[in-house]
């Protein structure tokens, strides 16, 4: 059975914020996520400061772009994460975006050796100020949807992150490729994360209704993306067609009840929980996206885990 995790609720002020952290920490979530897109937040920083309000939960960077960092400060960031919360800090990697790191000046050369070779600066940095206590060293997470990536999630690191929008059979069909590329290369079993909208409501019909609505607009937003290719080969035929032909139109109003049941798990607090888990099974995290939620929100669906 998957645990249950959060995404890091941004548009809360930290204020309100902080009191979130300790209801989190005390219920049964596994822990909280934070994502870095590009022009908005930094991540180190925020998961510094969950890591120092918090002692139980696990706090995930998920995923920073291997291409706009230098391998040793990303490897300095990291060992500072862990001096904070020993034991407790995730470390997600990626290639990112062709588009963003054009518009950086940077060229997307080799993700997979990229990435690969940041998780060895990572693994092997030598601080020149090490800490005076050993701590643990955190697992590193690829994020990926291409079977090399993959594929190399479970070879050469210690898990995956799946994004937004991979349907269930997608995640199951990913898990399988990680792990039977970790057991390839004689690695532990990879800790496989997936991240997924959530809309909790009083009611099934209420909650399926603000998801329809919120996945539209995510189509909008991501247009044209060819991740949706790959997440609709893993749909039934008719969703299928129907996600690939809403990601080239920018959305289709309305989304079929069906496809929004494969890419959100929606209903009241107990419901989604459940769903979470029973839906994305293969997974050994589900990491709760809610769009728009309230400290409140956040934290009795948190006591329903």
């Amino acid at each position: 059975m998957p645990e249950i995790s959060f995404v890091y609720p941004y548009r809360l002020p930290w204020p309100e914020v902080r009191p979130l952290l300790s209801t989190l920490d005390e219920s049964g979530a596994h822990g909280l996520w934070v994502y870095e897109n590009p022009r908005e937040r930094g991540a180190f920083a925020v998961a510094g400061a969950v890591l120092g309000a918090t002692s139980r939960l696990t706090v995930g960077v998920g995923v920073v772009t291997t291409y706009v960092r230098h391998p040793e400060v990303l490897a300095m960031e990291t060992l500072q994460a862990g001096c904070i919360g020993p034991g407790r800090f995730v470390l997600g990697l990626g290639a990112g975006s062709a588009t963003e790191a054009a518009r950086l000046g940077v060229e997307q050369r080799s993700p997979l050796g990229t990435v690969r070779a940041q998780i060895d600066a990572v693994r092997s940095f030598e601080s020149a100020a090490p800490p005076a206590e050993p701590i643990p060293e955190p697992p590193i997470l690829i994020g990926a949807t291409g079977p090399k990536m993959i594929a190399t999630a479970g070879a050469y690191a210690d898990g995956l992150v799946l994004s937004l929008n991979a349907p269930p059979a997608f995640v199951r069909r990913a898990a399988t490729v990680a792990r039977e590329a970790a057991r390839a290369a004689g690695r532990a079993r990879p800790w496989v994360v997936v991240y997924v909208h959530a809309v909790v409501a009083d009611s099934h019909e209420a909650a399926l209704e603000v998801a329809r609505a919120q996945l539209g607009t995510t189509l909008g937003r991501l247009a044209g993306n060819p991740v949706f290719d790959t997440f609709a080969g893993d749909l039934p035929s008719p969703l299928g067609d129907e996600l690939r032909e809403a990601a080239r139109a920018g959305g289709v109003d309305p989304l079929s009840s069906g496809l929004v049941r494969e890419l959100a798990c929606v209903g009241t607090a107990e419901d989604l929980v459940a769903r979470a888990r029973q839906a994305y099974a293969d997974a050994d995290e589900v990491v709760l996206l809610v769009p728009g939620a309230d400290a409140g929100v956040l934290g009795g669906l948190a006591g329903s885990i």
